[in-house]
């Protein structure tokens, strides 16, 4: 029922499984190695990787088909997979489903822990990395998307909505999604008490939270400590 293109099942070992929309949108999947892939399946978690419709390709064919794809058909494909998962746990010996979005994807991920028709989605918990949260204000900045991608919600207006614990990583010297959407973020959670709502800064990260080794492991043992555990600890202290 989903048509999420590229779907990479890195490693099935019985356990947690992760779904990772990257970003972009201008995104192309590549079979490098990735250490962040490698890291969760050597954990045992099953690793799922996934983009939108129309991904495939170079160019400014490719470039315009994602420009071209539908937002709320990219929610409904990953709530869809989501839901296929959930009724094959028992069958694939999974405990948790988690959906991790980085990036642009991190509105992705936003959208549908705070969006009315996926209150009910069969799913443990969510994870951004370097995310961005307030579009409308992205969209200001990045003038040049002139793209249907303006019309989605704008998920940081719906954070009263979340009902799945919510975990956000973000370097302080990401210079690609500003931290001061973080911040934004932070704010609106303690208006609205949003308790399930967990914001971490991680010191020196960059937007990948990879260009130090402290940043690597921040996010990483940080997020599979989340998925066992719903909190987010490390044993090593790397945040502001």
């Amino acid at each position: 029922c989903f048509h999420l293109q590229n779907i990479i099942l890195v490693i099935l070992i019985y356990g947690n499984s992760i779904i990772f929309i990257p970003g972009g949108p201008e995104y192309s999947f590549n079979f490098n190695y990735s250490a962040l892939q490698q890291h969760f399946a050597d954990k045992g978690f099953m690793f799922i990787q996934g983009g939108r419709r129309g991904m495939l390709g170079f160019g400014k064919t490719f470039r315009q088909a994602l420009y071209n794809s539908s937002t709320s058909t990219f929610l409904e494909d990953i709530a869809c997979l989501i839901r296929a998962l959930h009724t094959s746990k028992e069958a694939l010996k999974l405990e948790k489903i988690f959906l991790m979005g980085a990036s642009f994807d991190g509105t992705t991920a936003l959208s549908i822990a705070t969006q009315a028709p996926y209150k009910d989605l069969p799913i443990d918990g969510f994870i951004t990395l370097g995310g961005v949260f307030n579009i409308g204000k992205f969209f200001q900045q990045h003038s040049s998307w002139d793209n249907p991608l303006k019309h989605v919600l704008n998920p940081i207006e719906n954070l009263s909505n979340l009902s799945k614990p919510f975990l956000v990583l973000h370097g302080d010297f990401d210079e690609q999604a500003p931290l001061d959407e973080v911040f934004e973020l932070r704010e609106k959670k303690e208006t609205l008490g949003a308790s399930l709502l967990q914001i971490h800064v991680l010191k020196g990260a960059n937007h990948q939270l990879d260009n130090t080794s402290e940043a690597l492991l921040a996010s990483t043992e940080g997020i599979v400590n989340f998925c066992r555990t719903g909190k987010y600890f490390l044993s090593k202290e790397s945040l502001i």
